[in-house]
This record gives C-alpha cells, structure tokens and sequence, in this order.
C-alpha cells in the first residue's frame, strides 16, 4: 500500500486533564446509560449545537476535521464492540463541558473489557462535526478490491499496531479525514509529528470490496 507516514498536521491546544484522557478511552469502554444525542443543521444551512441529552448545548461546529473529536455518548461508553449509538462527534474544546453533562448522574462506572471499533471517527462534514461508520461511509466504497488500502486506526503508521482489530480498509484517495480524525483523538490538542517508515498488516490479513465498501479480510493460518 501507499506510504502515509511523515509529519502530520496536529490540533489546537485545549489543555485537556489527564482524567479527560482516561474518560476518552471509554469509547470502546465501559457500560453507561443510553444517549439520546442528536445531530442537526438550521434551514439556512448554518450549524448549530445539538444537545446532548437533557443538557445545554454542546458546539459541533469546524471548519475541518482536525477541529472534531470522538467520544463516548455516555459516561461510561459499553462494554460490547461500540457503534454509531454509542458514540458522538463533538468540537475539540468541548469535551469537559460534554464529560460534565453526560457524567453528572453517573455514581460509577463497572469494570469490563473494552473492545475495539476501528470503523468509528469523527470528520467534518457541513461545518458540523459529525460520527460515522467507515463501513458504511463514502471513504470506503469500492468496485474492486483494487480501489482499497488497509491502514492502522492510528495517527502515524510508523509503530502502529498491526493488529485485525486496529486495521481500517479504505480507498487510498480518501484517508485525510480518517488520519486527522486519529490524530485528533491521539493528541487532544497537541502537534503530532510522525516518523517516516514502512507499516504491513497482521500476516493473514488483506483487504477486499465487499457489498461496495473496502473490508477487511482475515485468512486462517
């Protein structure tokens, strides 16, 4: 595949607490109540703030996908492989009034195993912030297995893991988002600098079109 490594533009600073970062991981994390979040544009074509639950309005807005960032829809994110239900896209700067809304009726969160949805990022679409499916987004339609690449859920490629469960298939021309949404959400509003080297797929994985989206193949050994 294509070499994506290189430096790679970082997000604006937003001096978020190391207790946020921990809070961030409960995406494919721990159960929680379900969200009642919704997204939605005004008549004029201008964003606005959708709401996250009962709450006060929560700013979605961006001018590119480096301004977004993916979270949990819950305090404590679940326990199974998250979906699109369990998550939301919010504007970077956000987070500790989106983690003080969600969490402010929460005792506790039960200790379980997350699993990980490598398919789930944020990207900027119409000025708003928005989550979505690599499975089922435009990112990855294809014709041919030829119109796809596998690439790590990370921001650099360089010591990505190689992992199924951390690999994305997804057409060459259209990683940009995908790569500023990881990095995104790798450094919470710190530059990110990636060194150039090779990544390779787990031994047994490839990449195929599947129902005219890019998937990924794994082959027994």
């Amino acid at each position: 595949m294509a070499q994506l490594g290189g430096k790679r533009r970082g997000v604006t600073s937003s001096g978020i607490a190391l207790a946020t970062l921990i809070w961030l991981g409960a995406v494919g994390g721990c159960g929680g109540k379900a969200s009642t979040t919704g997204e939605r544009a005004s008549g004029d074509g201008d964003s606005v703030m959708p709401r996250d639950g009962d709450g006060d309005a929560i700013d979605r807005t961006c001018e590119e996908t480096a301004d977004c960032l993916l979270v949990s829809a819950t305090c404590c994110g679940t326990c199974a492989r998250p979906t699109l239900a369990d998550v939301t896209a919010i504007r970077i700067s956000q987070v500790a009034e989106h983690l003080e809304q969600v969490c402010e009726e929460d005792a506790g969160c039960p200790d379980c195993l997350r699993q990980n949805n490598p398919n789930l990022f944020a990207v900027c679409e119409e000025g708003t912030c928005q989550s979505v499916d690599l499975t089922e987004h435009s990112d990855s339609e294809c014709t041919t297995s030829d119109d796809c690449i596998l690439l790590p859920d990370a921001c650099c490629e360089c010591g990505a893991v190689t992992y199924p469960e951390n690999t994305v298939a997804i057409r060459p021309d259209r990683t940009s988002d995908f790569i500023a949404s990881q990095c995104s959400q790798q450094g919470l509003g710190e530059p990110i600098a990636c060194d150039t080297c090779a990544w390779s797929p787990a031994y047994g994985t490839s990449v195929s079109c599947s129902l005219g989206h890019c998937a990924v193949a794994i082959h027994p050994i």
